[in-house]
């Protein structure tokens, strides 16, 4: 299921982020050393609380409009994106087998240097999707 909510985060004087969801106050919070660490606690909470949610089979209540939510001077309102199917998927995967086509002199070497392809396969296409 995706689902888009938004989310405060507050500057506060230790020069950490708090971040609260208007939606779900206080079941969902938390805080973030700096502001790029504080967007990815969000969405990992905001993961954490909506996959629980759905898990008890609890109502989640539609967002609300971000127009309609009030914030205070200096405050950060963002749109967190969930993709709780995928989250679930990326957390209960499986793996699969490919076959792949290499060429032979990188083969060698690999083998030589006793590399991990499938390792390396999959750092590369974490990087190039964007996913972690």
């Amino acid at each position: 299921m995706q689902y888009t909510y938004c989310a405060v985060l507050r500057e506060e004087q230790n020069g950490l982020y708090s971040i609260t969801f208007p939606d779900f106050e206080p079941e969902a919070s938390t805080s973030g050393d700096n502001l790029r660490d504080a967007l990815y606690m969000a969405k990992d909470a905001l993961e954490g609380y909506l996959l629980y949610k759905e898990d008890e089979h609890q109502e989640i209540k539609p967002a609300s409009d971000p127009s309609e939510i009030t914030v205070k001077k200096g405050d950060i309102l963002t749109a967190i994106d969930v993709d709780t199917d995928f989250v679930r998927a990326r957390e209960n995967y499986k793996l699969i087998k490919k076959t792949v086509n290499i060429p032979n002199y990188l083969n060698d070497l690999g083998v030589e240097k006793k590399v991990n392809f499938s390792q390396i396969l999959t750092k590369g296409l974490k990087k190039e999707l964007g996913v972690s």
